[in-house]
């Protein structure tokens, strides 16, 4: 998928100024009418390119894909959201029929527990094979546990899979996924709002978690009892409008 240079580096610049979040970064993009508006007209923001610039040289070298607003793969039911950002990562194999493949109402999350029983685990495939057979793209956010059997039940069934991560597309945490990633990346994508380089902060995933929901038009929770970090996710997408199943 190809993509403008000079306006990919203004989105890279505008995503990445200091205390400008993604609801801000739309309201000026609304008032000035780009990015690149923002950077020409804006009084007292950053002018540096340089950093913005260097994210772009690493994603060309990296084939990372960047998605901003005026992208076509990044679904339109998606960027609606006003909370959603402005710029995204992508990297594996996008399809041709991208529309259809990344649509919210073709895709369902997977998402549960890092640690989890073998009858969870089971359950967690079960469900991933019956969603892939029904057409179904697979969401998750390629953690340890119930995101991790998600994500391979879609991949041994020949299916979609797209991994929501909260650090940049560079690097694997927790290492040990490194092949479900190279996987991932062969089989589905990654997406991050993170640039390459960003390591995987604790505060990084509730803002990950809000992309699965977005992403994702229904959510299915797998096997979670007490407090966990499926959370943020279920709160982002009732706020969404998704449909939440709790599967125990």
């Amino acid at each position: 998928m190809s993509y403008n240079k000079e306006d990919s580096i203004y989105y890279i610049w505008l995503a990445g100024l200091p205390g400008v979040g993604c609801i801000t970064a739309r309201k000026l993009i609304a008032q000035y009418g780009s990015p690149k508006e923002v950077y020409s007209f804006h009084p007292g923001v950053n002018k540096d390119l340089s950093p913005a610039k260097k994210i772009f040289e690493i994603c060309e070298k990296q084939r990372i894909t960047i998605l901003t607003l005026d992208n076509p793969v990044y679904p339109d039911s998606v960027k609606s959201l006003t909370d959603q950002p402005i710029l995204l990562y992508a990297k594996g194999n996008i399809p041709t029929n991208y529309s259809s493949v990344l649509a919210p109402e073709n895709s369902a999350a997977i998402i549960g527990p890092r640690r989890c029983s073998g009858f969870v685990r089971d359950m967690t495939i079960d469900i991933g094979t019956e969603l892939i057979a029904s057409g179904k793209t697979i969401i998750s956010g390629m953690a340890l546990g119930v995101d991790s059997y998600a994500h391979t039940a879609a991949i041994k069934n020949n299916g979609f899979t797209v991994a929501f991560l909260g650090f940049g597309l560079d690097r694997c945490y927790p290492n040990i996924l490194i092949r479900l990633k190279e996987s991932i990346i062969e089989n589905g994508l990654l997406i991050s709002e993170y640039a390459p380089g960003t390591p995987a902060l604790r505060y990084n995933f509730p803002a990950r978690n809000r992309l699965i929901a977005a992403w994702a038009g229904e959510i299915n929770v797998v096997g979670v009892h007490g407090k966990s970090g499926t959370e943020s996710t279920i709160r982002a997408a009732k706020s969404y409008g998704r449909t939440v199943n709790i599967i125990n």
